[in-house]
């Protein structure tokens, strides 16, 4: 691929080095990083520490392994905020008197004069 070529929505470009660049044209950059790890008798894999800083993963972070048909795909299991569904009870108030099921699920009228606004 040349410099700045673009791949579908996905494009790609090469520093000096050749390494290559991978980002959404008129997004924000996305890095992907590409490194090699060896299998132990131990079955243990190094996630290589260029790829850590990149993900922010510290020791101590859970990651998940997702098996395919092309491989394994690791993702950081996203990290508990110790919030509870009993914690947001409160949290929104309604004005005015309670209303029921049938009224909740109701089309929302958004036309001038609607009743929804």
């Amino acid at each position: 691929m040349s410099n700045g070529e673009a791949l579908g929505r996905l494009a790609i470009s090469r520093d000096h080095a050749d390494n290559p660049t991978y980002f959404l044209p008129y997004h924000s950059e996305i890095r992907m990083t590409t490194a090699t790890a060896t299998l132990s008798s131990k079955g243990q894999v190094v996630i290589p520490k260029e790829i850590r800083d990149e993900l922010h993963w510290d020791a101590g972070t859970q990651i998940a392994l997702v098996s395919s048909a092309s491989g394994v795909m690791l993702k950081a299991v996203p990290k508990k905020t110790g919030r509870k569904l009993a914690d947001l009870i409160g949290r929104f108030k309604h004005e005015g008197p309670p209303l029921s099921i049938e009224e909740l699920c109701q089309p929302v009228d958004y036309s001038e004069g609607g009743e929804g606004r």
